[in-house]
């Protein structure tokens, strides 16, 4: 979504530093984000990135920095505050509500020990003064809102009984629960397959143009850069390089560095292909099916099986590399762990090491 001409920034950041004791990881970034407007903070590992994200919400304390300079305001008129300035408890009323994030891996930062259901209607119980009963209601429809099937039994499963892109719907079910003025997205589709992150990005897309909330959308994948931002911002070193248009800079990066990172962004086909020399298979699989048994109630009655490898077959050549495709929940971990025999032994076929 594209904000309006006339949209005020919900967040300036103005010359910010942040250090991790000696180290200057940022240094003097300045940036807005308008209401409804996406801009995708870009660059190499290192480049300062998510030092800039946990910064704004004051959790780059946390990982052993600390902000030596500059200021992150929030809003507009005088509603605006400074978040450098904000104690603890002011800063925990405002994430969660006013600003959200979703992180890159939701494994580390959903809780293993509770449901997903109470994990998001703690959202609403701290934030919106709700009931347990009616923050788990509003937790449904938060399911709901972000497209996860069977969103009433979702509610009381943990977050390793859901795939990762599950996991990720999740994520950003709880940063919108509150219907933030900005969100930011700290590489939310790296660790997912092609076709979930497809799914995701154009998730994120509609529940921007519903709430009308900025977002600051974090990533090295010019790929998805393209797909979802406005404006795009380069770091490296912690430092701007080059701000622009996306479409702008797509088409004529001003920067050397921006046109490497553009220059590095892989497409499909220009790898080279090499044929093994040894065409002797190190592993054959023929016909291998792997189910788990689904248990209900109190009791936990076998209620029947879910078939999660059905009769696949391969074989893999000295020297060759086979790519194993497909998306969330299609079964390509499962075959691995099944292959390796760390998920039991298999319902039907065979498995030969040494392709004998």
């Amino acid at each position: 979504m594209t904000a309006a001409p006339e949209a005020q920034p919900v967040l300036a950041v103005e010359g910010l530093k942040v250090a991790f004791g000696a180290h200057e990881a940022v240094k003097g970034l300045s940036f807005s984000i308008r209401a409804g407007e996406t801009l995708a903070l870009v660059g190499e590992s290192g480049s300062g990135k998510s030092a800039t994200a946990l910064a704004i919400l004051r959790l780059i304390e946390r990982e052993g920095g600390r902000i030596a300079g500059g200021r992150i305001l929030l809003g507009t008129g005088a509603d605006q505050i400074d978040l450098t300035a904000l104690s603890d408890d002011a800063l925990t009323d405002i994430r969660g509500d006013r600003v959200s994030m979703v992180f890159q891996e939701p494994m580390t930062s959903l809780n293993p020990v509770m449901t997903v259901g109470a994990q998001l209607a703690e959202v609403f119980i701290r934030h919106r003064g709700m009931s347990a009963r009616a923050a788990l209601e509003e937790a449904r429809a938060g399911l709901d809102a972000v497209r996860i099937p069977d969103s009433q039994r979702r509610l009381g499963q943990y977050p390793h009984e859901l795939s990762g892109g599950l996991r990720q719907r999740v994520m950003i079910a709880m940063a919108l629960a509150c219907r933030p003025d900005l969100l930011i997205a700290d590489e939310p589709t790296t660790a997912l397959d092609v076709t979930t992150q497809a799914e995701i990005l154009d998730l994120i897309r509609s529940l921007q143009n519903e709430i009308g909330m900025g977002l600051l959308f974090i990533t090295h994948d010019m790929g998805v850069v393209s797909e979802i931002a406005d404006r795009v911002l380069v770091l490296r070193h912690g430092q701007a390089i080059e701000e622009a248009a996306t479409a702008e800079l797509f088409r004529a990066p001003q920067a050397a560095y921006s046109r490497a990172l553009m220059e590095a962004t892989p497409r499909l086909g220009s790898g080279s292909l090499t044929t093994p020399a040894s065409a002797t298979p190190v592993l054959t699989v023929r016909d291998l099916s792997t189910r788990f048994p689904v248990r209900k109630g109190f009791l936990r009655r076998l209620q029947g099986e879910l078939h999660a490898v059905r009769n696949v077959s391969l074989t893999l050549n000295e020297g060759e590399t086979l790519g194993l495709v497909g998306e969330s929940g299609c079964g390509k971990s499962t075959l691995a762990r099944s292959i390796l025999r760390l998920v039991g032994r298999p319902r039907a076929g065979w498995i030969w090491p040494d392709g004998s």
